[in-house]
């Protein structure tokens, strides 16, 4: 009997983000969604954009919280991000 390991194929995650992701700003937030993250600012990029593609929505706000990525996490996140 052999034995084999299968991995989940995850999402496509674009290698290089091509335009910004914006949040709309609520005045009453009804969920807070928080993303921690650690590097692997393509599926950082990725979770957000999906975010946007929720059809059914409550106001919500998105929190990344970083721990202490280096390099690209660190400073893309910002520029690509905003509400």
């Amino acid at each position: 009997m052999s034995t084999q390991i299968l991995e989940a194929a995850g999402p496509p995650v674009p290698s290089m983000p091509v335009e910004a992701i914006h949040f709309p700003e609520h005045e009453a937030v009804k969920v807070s969604i928080v993303i921690p993250v650690f590097n692997q600012f393509q599926v950082t990029y990725a979770c957000l954009g999906s975010l946007l593609t929720v059809e059914e929505r409550s106001s919500f706000e998105v929190i990344v919280v970083d721990d202490c990525s280096m390099g690209e996490t660190f400073e893309l996140v910002p520029r690509f991000i905003s509400s």
